[in-house]
């Protein structure tokens, strides 16, 4: 009997170890292959996002505004506290308490994914947030690159 205990437990351990392998192999695949496409960290320091071009007349008057997209950049602290708090809230309330990805809801969530079944590109209605309230993305997104604890270097 304890022979087939010590088989089976080193039958058990060598599957453990292979499924490790198998994932461990198979994240390292995904960051190598989506690795070569991230921008690197210094690029945020030049963001420079295109904005709205503004002429004006010979008196100082506005002629016209021409924009693919209508973008006015601000400065992180001209951002009122409240809208920050807002953001904040809806995106990820915990945000200033981890290092830019929360591994745990991370894991969480993909728990959730698959214990739902959910399909590849359905995307969950808005939660808390009002129809007549819109958040920036710009706003989102310099909170969520530019303005960590700490910042990497």
């Amino acid at each position: 009997m304890a022979r087939y205990i010590v088989r089976v437990a080193r039958s058990a351990g060598v599957v453990i170890l292979f499924l490790i392998a198998a994932v461990l192999g198979s994240v390292s695949g995904v960051v190598f292959a989506f690795a070569g496409d991230l921008p690197q960290v210094s690029a945020l320091d030049d963001y420079a996002p295109s904005t709205i071009t503004r002429v004006y007349g010979a008196r100082g008057d506005l002629v016209g505004e021409f924009a693919i997209q209508r973008r006015v950049v601000i400065k992180y602290q001209d951002i009122s506290p409240t809208l920050r708090n807002a953001i904040l809230a809806a995106e990820d309330d915990t945000f200033f308490q981890h290092f830019g990805l929360s591994v745990p809801h991370i894991i969480l969530t993909a728990i959730k994914d698959l214990m739902e079944r959910r399909k590849a590109g359905d995307i969950p209605p808005p939660e808390a947030v009002p129809e007549d309230v819109v958040l920036l993305t710009e706003i989102r997104d310099l909170i969520q690159a530019g303005v960590t604890p700490s910042r990497p270097t």
